[in-house]
């Protein structure tokens, strides 16, 4: 069986957070005490694929500034209770669910020669 996927590019610094991330957490006696940072890093992600599918495409449609604003705008308002949640859910992680997460976004996380 196949599966199709979707992706979006991640800048290298990015990546290389990640992944010092992942192996801290990993190696951590406690790792949710790394959860503050696990959320800054999930949220970041999210919002480079917003930009990626999102706000590229209405780029790539033409779609005039006063409408790209005004979708900014929105979106931004509608990210702060999202991301506020995000936060108290990771941060009411205990350290092996803390752990999953990081095991799960090393799953996601693609590196494809150009």
């Amino acid at each position: 069986m196949s599966t199709h996927k979707v992706a979006f590019p991640l800048p290298t610094a990015l990546h290389d957070r990640a992944i010092t991330l992942a192996d801290k957490i990993k190696n951590a006696d406690a790792p949710s005490k790394f959860s503050n940072e696990l959320a800054d890093l999930i949220i970041e992600i999210s919002d480079v694929g917003v930009d990626f599918y999102f706000y590229n495409s209405l780029d790539y449609i033409g779609v005039n500034m006063l409408l790209r604003k005004t979708v900014k705008v929105t979106m931004s308002s509608a990210k702060k209770p999202i991301y506020s949640v995000l936060r108290k859910v990771v941060k009411s992680l205990n350290d092996k669910q803390v752990v999953r997460v990081i095991e799960y976004m090393e799953m996601i996380l693609l590196t494809v020669e150009d």
